[in-house]
């Protein structure tokens, strides 16, 4: 009983997937140490899970809701009502994501240091604006890792990198090239001073 009750303390992450559901009560009951979930491969309804999921007094830093059709809009205020703690949200692969989203997310999680939102697929022709991201990174300033890497529609016309805890920004394979990022942020330096 000694080794299990080690095991149940080092245990800090957890993959959910659909046949995970109905063990849930019981995996949060004995595994109360998690931080990180991933919900990536998890294919029912995102907004129950995330509902079910903040019953539990858990300490979650970081969360994967990747690879899914969208954000889960009315799950995810009940799960930063009761799970303040979030600082990395990882979203890539998501196939509609609006600025609505983005509000959201600056809304409900102002604690985020890492942000990825990578590989939208976009298939209903919105995308994330310069609008959302702004607001992402006025809301949340301890933000330190942006992932916007294969995000067509990012041009970073009008953005405003006022983040100074901003480490890593990640645009690879977007229309922003070097010569676009240097400019906008002499232009930032020189307009701060």
């Amino acid at each position: 009983m000694q080794f299990l009750s080690i095991t149940n303390r080092l245990r800090f992450s957890l993959n959910i997937w659909s046949s995970t559901r109905p063990f849930l009560p019981s995996l949060f009951r004995r595994f109360i140490n998690l931080t990180s979930l991933n919900l990536r491969c998890y294919f029912g309804s995102l907004n129950k899970l995330l509902r079910q999921i903040s019953c539990f007094p858990l300490k979650i830093t970081s969360l994967n809701l990747s690879n899914h059709p969208t954000i889960p809009a009315y799950g995810l205020p009940v799960f930063s009502q009761n799970i303040a703690t979030l600082t990395s949200l990882k979203c890539s692969n998501i196939e509609s994501i609006n600025i609505n989203h983005m509000f959201l997310i600056a809304d409900c999680f102002p604690l985020l240091e890492e942000l990825d939102l990578s590989n939208l697929k976009l298939i209903d022709g919105y995308g994330i604006s310069e609008e959302g991201i702004g607001q992402v990174l006025r809301r949340c300033c301890n933000i330190r890792h942006l992932n916007l890497a294969c995000c067509s529609r990012v041009n970073l016309r009008g953005m405003k990198f006022d983040v100074c805890k901003l480490e890593a920004l990640n645009l690879s394979h977007t229309t922003v090239d070097d010569k676009t990022l240097y400019t906008r942020v002499v232009v930032d330096f020189y307009n701060y001073y």
